[in-house]
């Protein structure tokens, strides 16, 4: 019997010993690193449970860590900033472990660069992160960059495998090659793009600059989203519900083994390159990619990064560029995201699906990144981009954003500086048959006009909105950057998944006929995921629905026959329908009324994915559940005032104030503030216009008179005592009608009795 007990006991012993694990940092702390300045740098790493890990940098102690019962470990290393790039040493260490010196580390900036080929397009492109042989002499200036890399050893690269994909997320990527410094026998495997980006950068601030490469070739966006990002964009409901039913198999698998694992190491932000694969999604696309930013952001935990991205070149239609304008105006729409900037690339590339031009890219990045984040100074960091437009008569006049400084006529070939040139080409107006004509377009100062004789009712305006532009001469402001390719007659897709549409190419307000696919075997038809207020009948099979402004993925679900199913009701609002369990249901808060704004969703929000946001989804429960959007008065100065009273009486547009129109001011001398006649139903420009409440008090009655105001509605009350805890209803309603009213009532048994007319809004 106690042979028995001794073997058992070594049985332990020996599985303690399997358990544990050498003490080590993450794959991405090595030699030549460089770490985020001005952040509290995370440094992790894996060890035994229990172990208590030290940090030294220079040989002083910057943190302490105790790996937790995952067998992880995470000290922060405090703040350091840019001091030039000088080397330093990173130690960690822990008792009776073998310490981990990683040397030669800077502080400097980390930027993200990830997409599809362009972005893993290298500088000497024979090699490359994967195989890449798309330009025998390396991208253009690749030889005149090899000399000049030897002064550029502060710019360093990690790359992690291409090839990487999983079901789960990992915990460590696998690499391709550690941090390596740049210089000429380093410089061919650095990625072009970011290389010219990091250059730039460099050259202007002196801080190093660290580029995380993490890329695959021909990969849609879809593979690098997660679940977080999708939740967060409304309107891929219809794609996360389908994922989780098992569609979609390849989506999510590049972020869960190339990005996922990086976090949450120190940022200042991303580069992104990618679309290419994406054409056939056209205005789906900025779903997706709003999707990415915000999923990448909230999981790496550093708050809305800067993320910046490049706009698809131009492509011939013989190569395929047939649907490139609608992928490079769904990008164009993201830039209504926050912190983000988009690098136009329409004038600087050559007709090919992998442009050797890089400089002009890697330039464009730098600019929103030197002028919005790093050097904040006055520069123009972006070409002209389109705000809006007006119809004048038979011209259209459209003005943008970064274009206060001027614009002007251009022209460039390849990497060599925009010179003036003649005429503005590549502008077309339409009327509203969307029949597109050439335009004649002129610049007056800060705007651009155009006209045809072909048209003279024109409804809409587009620009370089073609696969390939046909004119040479492009619109440019001061600083000599490029205006986005815009259009403003969009039409939007319907994407349909276990269903059809009767089309699928769309223009807002058009109605379309969806129908589901017949049920599977045991199952019913259980509803639509995907939209709210665009559908009429979320629980019908065949229904209509109402295209709006954005493209449109909607899943046809189903249900096991007995399946139980609940209600959704949503008050001031859309979304009500049944459903099963588990499902993803989008609500939309209705217009608000005149005079307010959507404020917040309030009811059964414990599934809501954002209460702050009119348009949101949530899990279905196996409860029915219940939610009412609830607005507010706008009221921007925030006295107290609306902005359409003060519109009403004063003009303007309600959002200041001056001595007639302030709160506190009384303009006609009645007695009452513009707050209590606000309050009141008043005019504060009429003084026989005022709440004055007559009162008569004789035996056991009394009565109150006032002039009422119409759609106003009172309640008298009363209390014995101004310190009691509550007020007790007399009259609960008084509706007003603008005339003076009189209301008769009892008085109470107490000595002293206070009463009062409440005005309610409920």
């Amino acid at each position: 019997m106690k042979k028995y007990v001794v073997v058992f006991g070594l049985l332990l012993c020996f599985s303690g010993l399997a358990q544990a694990a050498p003490m080590r940092a993450h794959v991405l702390f090595s030699d030549h690193m460089v770490l985020q300045r001005d952040m509290d740098v995370p440094v992790w790493g894996y060890a035994t449970v229990g172990t208590v890990v030290t940090v030294k940098l220079d040989g002083v102690t910057v943190g302490t860590a105790t790996t937790d019962s995952a067998g992880q470990w995470m000290a922060r290393i405090g703040s350091h900033p840019n001091d030039g790039g000088v080397s330093h040493v990173l130690l960690i260490s822990a008792p009776s472990e073998t310490s981990v010196q990683i040397n030669d580390v800077v502080f400097g900036d980390v930027y993200l660069a990830s997409g599809q080929s362009n972005m893993a397009l290298l500088m000497d492109t024979r090699v490359g992160v994967g195989p890449n042989p798309y330009h025998a002499a390396g991208v253009t200036g690749y030889a005149d960059e090899i000399i000049a890399s030897a002064a550029y050893s502060k710019i360093r690269q990690v790359t992690v495998f291409y090839s990487g994909t999983s079901a789960t997320e990992l915990k460590e990527p696998q690499l391709t090659e550690s941090w390596t410094n740049c210089n000429p026998s380093s410089i061919s495997n650095f990625t072009a793009v970011g290389y010219f980006f990091a250059k730039n950068i460099y050259l202007e601030t002196g801080a190093p600059v660290g580029l995380i490469l993490s890329v695959k070739g021909g990969q849609v966006i879809g593979g690098f989203l997660n679940s977080a990002g999708c939740v967060k964009v409304p309107q891929l409901s219809g794609m996360l519900q389908n994922k989780e039913q098992g569609g979609l198999p390849d989506h999510f698998k590049k972020y869960n083994a190339m990005i996922a694992p990086l976090m949450p190491y120190g940022l200042r932000g991303a580069i992104w390159y990618q679309g290419e694969a994406n054409v056939s999604d056209n205005n789906l696309y900025q779903h997706e990619l709003r999707a990415l930013i915000r999923g990448w952001r909230q999981s790496w935990g550093q708050g809305d990064f800067p993320f910046y991205y490049v706009q698809l070149p131009t492509l011939s239609e013989a190569l395929g560029g047939i649907p490139w304008p609608g992928l490079r105006q769904a990008q164009f729409n993201v830039l209504s995201e926050t912190n983000v900037g988009m690098a136009v690339n329409i004038d600087a590339s050559e007709n090919s699906l992998h442009p050797a031009n890089k400089t002009d890219l890697g330039y464009r990045l730098a600019q929103w990144a030197l002028g919005r984040d790093l050097r904040r100074d006055d520069r123009v960091y972006s070409g002209p981009l389109y705000r809006s437009s007006t119809v004048e008569g038979a011209q259209i006049r459209i003005l943008f954003d970064y274009a206060d400084t001027g614009l002007m006529v251009g022209w460039k070939k390849g990497t060599n500086s925009v010179v003036p040139s003649g005429t503005l080409q590549n502008f077309e107006i339409a009327g509203t048959n969307r029949a597109f004509f050439s335009a004649t377009a002129v610049i007056d100062k800060d705007t651009v006009v155009v006209s045809s004789p072909s048209v003279p009712a024109p409804a809409y305006v587009r620009y370089c909105y073609a696969a390939v532009p046909s004119g040479t001469n492009k619109l440019y402001n001061s600083a000599r950057l490029t205006a986005s390719p815009f259009r403003t007659d969009e039409d939007y897709p319907l994407f349909v998944i276990s269903g059809t549409a009767a089309s699928l190419t769309n223009i807002p307000g058009s109605v379309v006929t969806i129908t589901a696919d017949a049920a599977p075997s045991g199952k019913v038809f259980d509803r639509w995921i995907g939209a709210a207020s665009e559908i009429d009948d979320l629980n019908a099979a065949t229904a209509q629905v109402t295209m709006p402004s954005y493209a449109l993925y909607l899943l046809a679900t189903y249900r096991d026959t007995a399946a139980s199913v609940y209600t959704l009701s949503v008050s001031n609002g859309f979304g009500s329908g049944t459903s099963q369990t588990n499902s993803i249901l989008n609500i939309e808060a209705a217009a608000p009324p005149t005079g307010k704004v959507f404020d917040h969703w309030a009811g059964n929000t414990q599934t809501v994915v954002d209460v702050s946001a009119a348009v949101t989804t949530l899990r279905m429960p196996a409860s029915d559940v219940s939610v009412t959007a609830v607005y507010r008065t706008i009221d921007s100065v925030g006295d107290g005032v609306s902005d359409v009273w003060r519109t009403l009486y004063f003009g303007g547009d309600g959002t200041t104030t001056n001595s007639q129109s302030a709160a506190s001011a009384d303009p006609d001398g009645d007695g009452a503030s513009n707050l209590k006649e606000y309050l009141d139903g008043t005019s504060p420009q009429d003084g026989q216009s005022a709440l004055h409440i007559g009162r008569t008090f004789s035996g056991s009655g009394g009565a109150l008179n006032f002039r009422s105001v119409t759609g106003y509605r009172y309640r008298l009350e009363t209390t014995a005592s101004l310190t009691a805890p509550s007020w007790t209803t007399m009259i609960y309603n008084i509706t007003g009608d603008g005339l003076q009213k009189q209301t008769s009532f009892t008085l109470g048994t107490a000595s002293n009795g206070f009463y009062r007319l409440r005005q309610i809004t409920e």
